[in-house]
């Protein structure tokens, strides 16, 4: 199981461009099954499982995220640009490269969303490619310095889910301008940053933020997660890694499920298409565990 190297800020590494780059040249092509990294620090405890979609096993997928003490964050790359010749990975690594480094820059002073999307979105460019967009946000709580508060931007159809004793008690919704149509960073887009939903939340110590793509939503209802949560909370709160190790494999093994009602089966027969079971793609989770404010001080 490849398994990149910890650090305060996790980048998931282009692999399909240095396969195109000849790098990895002089090396069979070895299909990336999965991706997994965590960390600790002051505000989070934070970990993330990326499993590519079987078809894109190689090249490691066309998702990318990022997680840091204070700043966990998703791009989905939109896959139809591979009909174009274009690699979808490029642009969803670029713009998280931007969002991380913009994040970095900050310091301690408070992140906003929507300024570290914007950052990253400038820092891909005119290249190729598009992307939808989650990035979430810890900071203090001006009101209440002894407080953490949720600030999230999301574009597009990934999205976050909070959890608190086993509940979901905040999630984003999806923007799409029609079905499976999802608003969009880059390319022919006009949909920019600032287009996205804001969010803002009171934190409390425990709290479970959950960041994905929407190869987890489109597989996974919300009382899915809950179950799998409160069988865990039986026992001891799970970490961050094992938590996003068990949503990541679930959501993958309701992929493939050829019958039943998933979240994206559910959507489409309410849109008129005939679709049953799971939908395969790229499935992103990154999870991370609120700490006790006066472990951060």
């Amino acid at each position: 199981m490849p398994k990149l190297s910890s650090s305060l800020f996790v980048f998931v590494l282009c692999l399909g461009s240095l396969l195109a780059q000849g790098v990895l040249s002089k090396l069979p092509p070895t299909p990336v099954l999965e991706m997994t990294d965590e960390m600790s620090g002051r505000f989070l405890d934070a970990a993330y499982v990326i499993i590519p979609h079987p078809e894109k096993a190689l090249k490691g997928g066309e998702d990318a995220c990022f997680l840091s003490d204070r700043v966990l964050a998703v791009a989905d790359g939109v896959g139809g640009w591979a009909d174009q010749g274009v690699d979808p990975s490029l642009y969803s690594r670029l713009l998280m490269e931007g969002t991380r480094n913009a994040a970095v820059a900050a310091g301690d002073a408070p992140v906003n969303p929507v300024m570290v999307m914007r950052a990253g979105y400038d820092h891909a460019g005119s290249i190729l490619g598009s992307s939808t967009a989650c990035v979430v946000a810890v900071n203090h709580d001006p009101q209440n310095p002894l407080s953490l508060k949720l600030q999230a931007a999301n574009l597009g159809d990934s999205g976050f889910l909070l959890l608190r004793d086993g509940r979901i008690i905040y999630e984003s919704s999806v923007q799409q301008k029609s079905f499976n149509f999802p608003y969009q960073l880059g390319g022919y887009s006009s949909d920019m940053p600032e287009h996205s939903d804001l969010y803002e939340f009171p934190l409390m110590p425990g709290d479970y933020i959950v960041v994905v793509s929407d190869g987890y939503l489109d597989n996974v209802f919300g009382d899915d997660l809950e179950r799998v949560f409160r069988n865990w909370k039986q026992g001891f709160d799970p970490s961050p890694m094992a938590l996003a190790d068990t949503l990541a494999h679930f959501s993958s093994i309701k992929a493939n499920e050829q019958t039943g009602l998933s979240p994206f089966a559910q959507e489409a027969r309410a849109k008129g298409y005939r679709f049953q079971g799971g939908k395969l793609d790229d499935i992103t989770v990154v999870v991370a565990r609120v700490k006790n404010i006066s472990q951060s001080q």
